[in-house]
């Protein structure tokens, strides 16, 4: 099998096989390729079309690894409608990050029970109830009243 060798090495094995008087076995020294697959490098570019007698040029086509058939890699890159289903899941998970962080301060009124039982009886009006702003850590901070 040649899949092992560059095509570099395997052109160089093709030409010193076609255009010199040297053995498979020097050829294979020479390049570091074994006999048997300096055979089979010659013998495979010969069935694609190389002919060293009508045309010596030597093409990649020659010398490349034939096709195979089997399960493709593991490596490839998922399909493209997978990549924009994650895209759009990032987006969402950042609009909902800003939500939440704008969302952080609770406003709360403030409820005086004593002063609302006391205006229950009397005939005055009860005091208005004030917002409180209350911040992530828990502690109650007046908002400022509006001027009159």
């Amino acid at each position: 099998m040649t899949r092992y060798h560059p095509l570099t090495v395997r052109a160089q094995a093709l030409t010193l096989a076609c255009f010199t008087h040297l053995s498979y076995e020097e050829i294979g020294r020479i390049t570091g390729i074994s006999k048997s697959n300096v055979y089979n490098i010659v013998k495979s570019a010969k069935a694609r079309g190389f002919d060293p007698v009508t045309n010596p040029r030597i093409i990649d086509e020659y010398v490349v690894d034939r096709p195979r058939s089997g399960r493709p890699r593991k490596h490839a890159p998922p399909p493209p409608q997978h990549q924009q289903h994650q895209q759009q899941q990032q987006q969402q998970q950042q609009q909902n990050a800003n939500k939440q962080a704008t969302s952080d301060v609770v406003v709360e009124p403030i409820i005086e029970e004593n002063n609302n039982a006391e205006h229950e009886n009397s005939s005055e009006q009860p005091v208005e109830e004030h917002p409180v702003e209350q911040h992530p850590d828990g502690q109650p901070v007046e908002a400022a009243t509006p001027a009159s």
